[in-house]
């Protein structure tokens, strides 16, 4: 038998091998030139890996965009790749991030908007006439019923406990100290806002009587209750009891010289208060004149009569006490200086 007769079928066997061979490159993505089992990256187009307008590093990538999957990464940027898709990012640093990204998706910048933490809000921001126009509106409280300075009333007697404390004169009613001391601390109710400030007790306890006058307040004390001097307590208990029951009335005594005017420190023709002193009764209100009017001035619980926006200070004033007797001056505005009125209250 000739020779190529018998290598024909090896031969067609080889063609039919490579034929396969090409076929399953073909179809599984193996190159006809590459080793055996070793798979050929695909090459990118510059305009395939990147979107259009898009900007790419030197290393062909997109700034800030991993590449896609079944895609190559340039030369020496794949081993980064590779390691920061292996090495997940910490749970906190993971949530941070989620927090970051919802945050700002949440609230989006907007122009012109300022944050409030950096556009505080000036006092001078308001027009001076409408700050003038909000005091102003504020109704002032009405005056204590005639013969009355809040709870107490003339006449009437009122009965508690007496206790003692070092007093000086001074206190919640902003007077100074003296070197009388026979006055007392009002208990908190019967104090009513200052309004029993300079007001002349007669006391009666075991051992005899006192009159005191209230220079201070007693936040503790109960209903009825004076905190007497030490001084004035040893003249109706023994000190050793250091608590009596008491009865108490208010009194109308003699005093020397007229009333008197004080405004306090920091006054002015803007803002001022007015402290009414050497009163034989109660002050129930301080008035300032407004046009052809009188307006009640707020009573503070220390002592002043106040009028915020400046209305009337430097002006006429208008004192009324318990019982409606009414007196009248104009003291000048002189802060912490003691000015003599014109008049005294009667006796009830």
């Amino acid at each position: 038998m000739p020779a190529w007769r018998t290598a024909a079928p090896f031969a067609a066997l080889g063609f039919a091998a490579v034929l396969l061979a090409v076929v399953a490159m073909v179809f599984f993505g193996q190159s006809p030139t590459a080793p055996a089992g070793l798979a050929v990256q695909p090459t990118l187009t510059e305009e395939a890996s990147t979107p259009a307008g898009a900007t790419t590093d030197q290393a062909g990538m997109t700034p800030g965009a991993p590449p896609s999957a079944g895609s190559a990464a340039p030369s020496g940027v794949r081993a980064a790749l590779t390691t920061s898709a292996r090495t997940p990012s910490s749970p906190e640093a993971t949530q941070d991030q989620r927090t970051a990204r919802t945050t700002t998706a949440a609230t989006p910048r907007t122009a012109g908007t300022t944050r409030a933490t950096g556009s505080p809000t000036s006092r001078s921001s308001t027009p001076a006439a409408t700050r003038s126009t909000t005091r102003s509106s504020t109704p002032a409280p009405d005056p204590a019923p005639a013969g009355a300075a809040g709870r107490i009333r003339w006449g009437t007697t009122y009965s508690g406990v007496a206790t003692f404390y070092g007093a000086t004169g001074e206190g919640n009613c902003m007077f100074e100290a003296s070197a009388d001391l026979m006055v007392t601390a009002m208990n908190h109710t019967d104090y009513a806002n200052s309004l029993a400030c300079g007001a002349w007790l007669r006391v009666s306890g075991p051992k005899g009587t006192v009159t005191v006058q209230v220079v201070d307040r007693c936040p503790e004390c109960p209903p009825g209750a004076l905190d007497l001097s030490a001084q004035a307590f040893a003249r109706i208990a023994d000190p050793v009891a250091g608590r009596v029951p008491i009865t108490w009335t208010l009194q109308s005594p003699a005093v020397s010289g007229p009333i008197a005017f004080r405004f306090k420190e920091g006054s002015s023709r803007y803002w001022c208060a007015i402290q009414i002193r050497n009163h034989r009764n109660p002050v129930a209100s301080v008035e300032v004149q407004v046009g052809g009017s009188w307006r009640v001035l707020p009573r503070m619980e220390y002592n002043y009569a106040v009028s915020a926006d400046g209305t009337g200070c430097g002006g006429p004033l208008r004192v009324t006490d318990i019982h409606g007797h009414r007196l009248t001056g104009q003291p000048a505005v002189r802060p912490g200086v003691v000015q003599p009125g014109s008049g005294q209250f009667p006796s009830p």
